[in-house]
């Protein structure tokens, strides 16, 4: 008699994504994606921007950009950022 047993972990991660969302509404929190098997972590990025046009207080926008990416690109990221 053979038992062949096997043991196999499976991990999915799902993440929110958007790309260049003005707020952190509608799409950036209603719509998910699977991550690839190699993506470990998921990455929210916020650019601040000033407008192009004049605006009497000088305010900024902001855009917002979700999904899924690996610890190493975001540590990357991270380290060029300060």
């Amino acid at each position: 008699m053979i038992i062949i047993c096997c043991n196999t972990v499976v991990n999915t991660l799902e993440c929110y994504v958007c790309e260049q969302q003005e707020g952190n509404d509608d799409k950036c929190i209603k719509t998910v994606r699977m991550c690839q098997r190699h993506e470990d972590t998921c990455a929210t990025l916020t650019l601040w921007t000033t407008p192009h046009e004049w605006t009497p207080r000088g305010e900024r926008r902001h855009y917002i950009s979700k999904g899924c990416d690996t610890r190493d690109v975001c540590t990357r990221r991270n380290e060029n950022l300060t």
